[in-house]
């Protein structure tokens, strides 16, 4: 499961896969809220743990993003000539 804080980018990874909470580092009693949240529901727990791996596993990853990257590094060198 992944905790975080607040940051766009990440939050909508974790929303996107279902794996984990987000906290905002403005107020720390919204990190002990996720904490308690987390701690007295261990179904949570064990949901976003295995959402975290198969999100991992099928989509965020290098083979996953590595295409985008070397298309990105062909195009670039293309234009450079």
């Amino acid at each position: 499961m992944i905790v975080t804080n607040d940051l766009p980018y990440v939050r909508e990874v974790i929303e996107e896969a279902e794996a984990g909470l987000h906290y905002s580092s403005y107020s720390p009693m919204t990190l002990v809220e996720v904490t308690h949240r987390i701690a007295r529901n261990p179904d949570l727990l064990k949901r976003a743990r295995a959402n975290a791996r198969r999100y991992a596993r099928e989509k965020f990853n290098w083979q996953a993003f590595s295409p985008t990257l070397y298309e990105a590094y062909r195009r670039d060198q293309v234009v450079s000539r």
